[in-house]
């Protein structure tokens, strides 16, 4: 399940903003971080 929440604006997390064409970018460079992170493995993030 993916999640994008604005703690600021909604701290207690009731409006998911992971569709909103507006948070698009910060999405994609969350997805590639994960992505990043995964293919390195976890010792290499030591």
């Amino acid at each position: 399940m993916n999640e994008l929440d604005d703690l600021q604006e909604d701290p207690y997390e009731l409006a998911n903003l992971i569709a909103s064409p507006t948070n698009a970018g910060a999405r994609q460079q969350m997805a590639e971080e994960l992505d990043r992170i995964l293919s390195v493995g976890p010792a290499a993030e030591r």
